[in-house]
């Protein structure tokens, strides 16, 4: 950026610089020749920039697009002119202009601490508890998430983790290959395949899967077909390390709105596939792709509030577009979902960490988000 202007101003001087020389030559040919050598290599620059220029207009809308602004029309129309909104820091202006409400964060980051408490404990929050606890601190009355969490989860969960990376994760997608669908009697297998490493150790036997070393390559899921229906039976993750693919049972399977839990513990990897659909050319597939959470991520508000639905008493849904044009799938390759907003209220008893109150990130957990960086 801060060279742009600096190399505009001398690319066009060096044109005219040039083509002032030519035209002070005795000799016509070599004047001439030259001026229309310039004449073409600035043309052919102004060229290509513009068909460049074009090809990314052409494909760009504002970021602030429709469901932003139905949304936010909403937030207008609905909620209480003094609304304090948590959410992630990247929509802040958004929700101050086009809401016109308050919000705890926005791109100012004034404020560091927020980004790494709303990472921290309402994004990647582990309970309910733990997530009203910091909202209080700061008045929120709302919270807002929309799909863009799911590819951003890498970025707060680094944000909010402590100096042993606890809460670093990431949420990736495992694409069904019908081509490797097994068929027995009763049972149809279904192969959803990705690459994700484990964001934790995981012992299963006496065999260590150390994290960031081992990874799951594909997960298995039997269904028993009958009629019109299916029953989802224990999933199988595909884990791989040194070369080596063990399969290991998976807890959690979730699909259509019902968390379907096989089982917890040492015998289990503890994480979830969440199956959503893919459109692509016209055809949908009601399991076409699958959201696999780790067992930090599973028990993450984003999955628990935004993915699952699954809010405590003092969480409301009070608005959700999944119903009007922006249900979670996989939409010609690219993910769409929700805009979804709560109301939050607070137990009488709740007690807040003082720390909750001030800007201040502890020495340890500003060098770790330094060294992500």
């Amino acid at each position: 950026f801060s060279f742009v202007p600096i190399t505009a101003i001398f690319a066009s001087y060096f044109v005219f610089y040039v083509a002032e020389k030519a035209w002070k030559m005795k000799e016509d040919l070599y004047k001439y020749a030259v001026i229309v050598v310039v004449v073409l290599f600035a043309g052919m620059i102004l060229y290509n920039a513009y068909n460049t220029s074009l090809g990314q207009g052409t494909y760009t809308g504002p970021s602030y697009n429709t469901q932003w602004q139905y949304g936010m029309d909403w937030v207008r129309e609905n909620t209480d002119e003094d609304a304090v909104f948590a959410h992630w820091w990247d929509y802040g202006y958004w929700v101050q202009t086009g809401g016109e409400r308050a919000t705890i964060s926005d791109g100012g980051n004034a404020m560091a601490a927020v980004n790494h408490f709303t990472g921290r404990h309402l994004m990647t929050g582990q309970s309910d508890l733990e997530a009203l606890e910091f909202l209080a601190s700061r008045n929120v009355t709302n919270v807002l998430m929309i799909v863009d969490e799911i590819g951003k989860y890498g970025a707060y969960s680094s944000i909010g983790a402590d100096a042993d990376y606890d809460r670093y994760s990431w949420i990736s997608t495992m694409n069904l290959d019908l081509s490797q669908t097994q068929e027995t009697r009763n049972q149809t297998v279904y192969v959803y395949q990705g690459g994700v490493a484990l964001d934790d150790d995981f012992v299963y036997g006496d065999k260590l899967f150390p994290a960031y070393s081992a990874a799951v390559i594909a997960v298995l899921i039997p269904m028993e077909e009958n009629g019109a229906s299916f029953e989802i039976m224990q999933p199988e993750a595909v884990l791989y390390y040194n070369g080596v693919q063990y399969n290991v049972p998976m807890s959690c399977v979730y699909f259509e709105g019902q968390e379907i839990i096989f089982g917890e513990g040492d015998d289990y990897l503890e994480s979830c596939l969440m199956l959503i659909p893919t459109v692509s050319g016209g055809e949908t597939n009601t399991i076409g792709a699958g959201l696999y959470l780790s067992n930090d991520v599973w028990n993450s508000r984003v999955a628990q509030w935004y993915l699952f639905g699954n809010e405590g008493e003092y969480v409301d849904l009070v608005y959700d577009d999944s119903a009007t044009g922006y249900p979670l799938m996989y939409y010609n390759g690219m993910l769409v979902g929700p805009l979804k907003i709560w109301e939050v209220s607070y137990p009488d008893d709740l007690v807040v960490p003082e720390e909750y109150y001030y800007d201040v990130i502890p020495d340890e957990v500003i060098q770790v988000n330094e060294d992500l960086t």
